[in-house]
């Protein structure tokens, strides 16, 4: 079964910064009443029930944030790679990838929760909780506990929504469900009076409801999330290949975990006021990040599904933009954190019990004035990590984690000894600069790598773009790699190239193998529109006797190719008759009428013939295809057709050169840092051509398909021209 692609939506389209920026707004808003929310349970317990009771659940957040990073650390991996399937446009790999990911959620929500239930005591033990505080920790973060299911699978549901490009409907839902857990947490915790575990039950009971939510609007949205029984029937490959985007992710939150586990270890040595303070300040944080989380959601996202589509170009613009964004963002938290330290403060704890208590102001002012000056490091890491996810990148993230966690134990454990509790207030900023300091050439890498794999592209004379470099298949799936060979069905080197980010196949009816061609278009899981295909009709006698024989032909080309449309269709050599290539041309015409055939040209055609061809055609061919190399520029031609608006095409262009001819492209290609293969089809398709070479090895077809990322000057093109 053939899947149906899928609907491209903003991302992929039209103004990436715009995108991003209308994408990360409703998120933006989303997170800031989830923080706001979350905070809830510290501004009505802090209120009703005191210092105490506030330096309970804040000694509890960097155990929270161990098990909740990895949750959600993990969800968002598995969201992200169904946005690459979005992306990629494949609506049965969405649904096979959804389904896979409901199943390993379940078994691994499962097992951390029977391990954090045993684990509780030893943890709170190791954080050092002060004996007056510990019973009222423990029984909120043993609630908080029973919530692990729901939070993974509402950090997945919302991770599916914004992979398939809608951030406003869990903004909506969101905000429902916070109204809901902060009007429990009012009257469970303000009027009733009930112990401190009941504001983390709320907490559950709202995830839950916005599991159902997201589940049912999803449902009912998304054609593409209505799983089937088949889809559950999922293998230990594709298991794996959520849990191999999810796991970095987790494991850079549980890492990130770890840190702030050693630096609240540290604060709680300094008694509950100082736990209190600095909870204040930690929130403050977390309310100016939201803006910076959710930008980070929106280019990963932008990035996920961009990757799936292979617009490696457009990755790149779409990231220097959100710099633009990156720069405001961090603006307004900066002047937010600085100024506004003293106000979260009389949130938490009314005015009697700070004056009672002075040094929680100083302890929350203390962290907020250290974080201002670094939280762009804090907003790149954002930026980064998830992105750098996004397109596959596993290790520099987790790596980026483990530089924060050193950057923390170094302060910990080096300063603090020495300056006391001033000395806390660095641990988290000197650790965003350790990650980025990893992060920021690790991005660099990325995006240098992607750009060996920029296309650039032609428009054909009647609108349709075509890549200027694509591959020849003349002997693929052939024994011995002969064009003679016999058919041996083996369309590896085309799926190779499939994998190195080709998408023009040059095939035709004498190569004998249209349907491997299309065999492994079908099974490479992009969709058809994906690829641009040319197909070739032979001067043979059997294929062009008469017009039924062309359209036979044609049609065979359809059911070879498995496709309801070919891209291009050539004459593939001309003969002495003109008007009888032209009665085969009108027959081409016809097909582009019907819809089968996008676009008509020639192929090996002479200035002369393509002179008859335009005067009498009803269609102007857009491309004819010939060859060109070092040895046979075939100059003339090439500039006939340009002045004609026909696009020229060479074939054969590294096949005829010799030594002499090598040794001077070798000496321009030294002094780009390429090779000379890739300096002959670059000189070709700054001409204005489109490149086909060919080759059955992974290593030459990826050199042969990186020609886009350098540029010859004046000399080096006149030195290739005279060769």
């Amino acid at each position: 079964m053939v899947s149906k692609s899928i609907t491209k939506d903003a991302m992929l389209n039209g103004n990436p910064l715009k995108a991003i920026f209308l994408f990360m707004i409703p998120v933006f808003i989303s997170n800031l009443i989830a923080s706001l929310y979350n905070m809830m349970d510290s501004v009505v317990i802090g209120q009703f029930m005191g210092p105490n009771s506030l330096a309970a659940i804040a000694t509890t957040g960097p155990i929270n944030f161990l098990v909740l990073g990895f949750v959600q650390g993990l969800a968002t991996g598995f969201g992200l790679k169904i946005a690459q399937k979005y992306g990629a446009g494949n609506a049965l790999k969405v649904r096979r990838s959804l389904a896979t990911s409901f199943i390993v959620a379940l078994f691994i929500s499962l097992i951390l929760s029977f391990i954090c239930f045993f684990t509780v005591d030893l943890l709170l033990q190791a954080m050092n909780v002060p004996k007056e505080i510990i019973k009222d920790s423990r029984a909120y973060i043993l609630v908080f506990y029973l919530g692990i299911i729901t939070i993974m699978f509402n950090t997945l549901l919302f991770g599916i929504v914004r992979g398939f490009g809608n951030s406003t409907t869990p903004l909506i839902i969101g905000f429902l469900c916070s109204t809901v857990n902060v009007g429990m947490d009012l009257l469970f915790i303000g009027v009733f009076h009930l112990p401190i575990y009941f504001a983390a039950l709320t907490n559950v009971f709202a995830q839950i409801m916005s599991s159902v939510l997201s589940y049912l609007y999803l449902y009912k949205k998304y054609p593409q999330f209505r799983t089937t029984k088949e889809d559950f029937k999922t293998s230990f490959k594709e298991c794996w290949e959520q849990i191999s985007m999810g796991l970095p992710m987790a494991f850079q939150f549980s890492i990130t975990a770890i840190g702030t586990m050693i630096v609240q270890n540290a604060i709680n040595g300094f008694g509950a006021n100082a736990i209190a303070g600095f909870s204040v300040g930690g929130k403050t944080q977390e309310i100016v990040t939201t803006a910076m989380m959710a930008l980070g959601v929106a280019v990963s996202t932008y990035c996920a599904q961009n990757l799936g589509a292979h617009n490696y170009k457009r990755i790149k613009i779409g990231l220097s933009q959100s710099l633009i964004i990156w720069l405001g963002v961090v603006a307004l938290s900066s002047f937010i954190t600085y100024f506004g330290a003293d106000v979260f403060v009389f949130l938490f704890l009314n005015k009697e019990k700070i004056i009672q208590n002075p040094e929680i102001k100083f302890y929350a002012k203390l962290f907020a004035t250290t974080i201002t000056p670094f939280l762009s490091a804090l907003s790149l890491i954002f930026i980064l990590r998830t992105s750098l996810q996004a397109m596959n990148s596993k290790i520099i993230p987790t790596l980026g984690g483990v530089m924060e966690l050193i950057g923390r134990v170094l302060i910990i454990y080096l300063l603090v000894p020495k300056y006391s509790v001033n000395a806390i207030a660095y641990a988290s900023p000197l650790a965003w600069v350790f990650a980025d300091l990893l992060l920021i050439p690790g991005m660099i890498s990325l995006l240098y790598s992607q750009s060996k794999l920029i296309i650039n592209y032609t428009t054909l004379n009647n609108g349709l773009k075509m890549p200027m470099i694509g591959s020849g298949t003349n002997t693929f799936g052939k024994e011995n790699n002969d064009f003679n060979g016999e058919l041996n069905g083996d369309n590896s080197p085309i799926m190779d190239c499939i994998a190195n980010g080709y998408r023009l196949f040059d095939t035709a009816v004498i190569y004998r193998n249209e349907r491997i061609l299309g065999d492994a278009i079908k099974q490479s899981g992009f969709p058809r529109e994906t690829f641009f295909i040319t197909s070739k009709i032979p001067n043979q006698r059997e294929y062009i006797e008469t017009d039924e024989l062309v359209e036979k032909t044609i049609q065979e080309s359809l059911n070879a190719l498995q496709t309801e449309y070919i891209d291009l269709y050539l004459i593939h050599h001309p003969w002495e008759d003109s008007l009888d290539m032209l009665r085969v041309y009108r027959v081409l015409e016809k097909y582009v009428e019907l819809g089968k055939i996008k676009s008509i040209g020639v192929s090996n055609f002479s200035i002369e013939q393509l002179e008859f061809i335009l005067k009498h055609a009803f269609i102007k061919p857009v491309i004819n295809q010939f060859i060109s190399h070092p040895g046979l520029w075939n100059k003339e031609l090439i500039e006939y057709c340009l002045k004609n608006d026909i696009v020229p095409e060479a074939y054969s262009s590294l096949k005829y050169v010799n030594e002499k001819q090598i040794q001077i492209l070798k000496t321009i290609a030294n002094k780009h840092h390429r090779t000379w293969h890739q300096v002959l089809l670059n000189y070709q398709t700054n001409l204005g051509m489109v490149v086909i070479p060919k080759s059955h090895l992974k290593k030459h077809q990826k050199e042969n398909f990186a020609i886009f990322n350098f540029k010859l000057d004046n000399e080096d093109q006149r030195l290739i021209a005279e060769i």
